[in-house]
């Protein structure tokens, strides 16, 4: 495996999350236990994507096509398709009877609110984009212009 796994856009991580879990398969074929590999993954899933998250925008679709690399991965060690509902198990956490392995959809808004909160707010600010803050927001909310699902 490699610490230099780096990735600067959306399509680079699922291609550099394609190799890991290529590099993994490797691995296997030369002798790493199946759940040493699964430990790896998860660690990758819970955390890899998250660093793309928190600096773009990203898109239903491509958190979907993170997490579909983990459940293909998933089954390929596995060497079964896994339904649905197994599938869901694999992102539930371990005290709710699922595999705790990270859902890139799951967790997709939080990254970009913390990003926000953790500075890109200011970022914004100081090269002159417009913010509107809470009192604004609400505002617009109350007076229907701003849609509420």
């Amino acid at each position: 495996l490699s610490i230099t796994l780096e990735a600067t856009d959306h399509n680079q991580f699922l291609k550099l999350q394609r190799k890991f879990f290529g590099r993994l398969k490797t691995l296997l074929n030369s002798g790493l236990s199946s759940a040493r590999a699964t430990e790896l993954a998860r660690v990758w899933s819970t955390g890899a994507c998250v660093h793309i998250q928190r600096a773009l925008p990203t898109t239903s679709s491509w958190a979907e096509e993170v997490d579909a690399g983990v459940i293909d991965f998933l089954q390929e060690l596995v060497g079964e398709s896994m339904t649905p509902l197994q599938q869901r198990l694999v992102f539930l956490k371990t005290a709710e009877g699922g595999l705790n392995f990270g859902s890139a959809k799951a967790r997709a808004s939080a990254a970009w609110i913390g990003a926000w909160e953790g500075g890109l707010a200011h970022v914004a600010q100081q090269i002159g984009i417009h913010i509107i803050n809470e009192e604004q927001l609400r505002a617009l909310i109350g007076e229907g212009i701003v849609p509420v699902d």
